[in-house]
C-alpha cells in the first residue's frame, strides 16, 4: 500500500501527487498529516513523503522530497 503525506495548500504536495501519475503509480492514498499529532509531529517540515508499506515485518519504506520522476519510479518497482 502506498500514502502519499500531505497536506491541503501544500504546492509540492500537488507536484508529487501529479508526478506519481506520470511515474505510473495510480493507486495511492493521500494522508492530510495536520489531524494526527504523531503524523505531524513526524512529517511535519519533510511532506509530501511517499510511504510503501507492505504489511510484513519488514515495516515501510520511505521517499522523501524532493524526488524526481526517475527517482519515483525507481521506488515503486522495488516496492513491488
Amino acid at each position: 500500500m502506498f500514502l502519499l503525506y500531505s497536506t491541503t495548500g501544500c504546492h509540492l504536495c500537488d507536484e508529487a501527487v501529479a508526478l506519481l501519475r506520470v511515474a505510473g503509480l495510480s493507486e495511492f492514498d493521500v494522508v492530510d498529516i495536520v489531524d494526527d499529532e504523531c503524523l505531524f509531529a513526524e512529517y511535519g517540515i519533510r511532506i509530501p513523503v511517499l510511504v510503501y508499506l507492505d504489511g510484513k515485518l519488514s515495516g515501510k519504506k520511505e521517499l522523501a522530497w524532493p524526488f524526481d520522476l526517475l527517482s519515483a519510479r525507481e521506488f515503486i518497482r522495488r516496492c513491488r
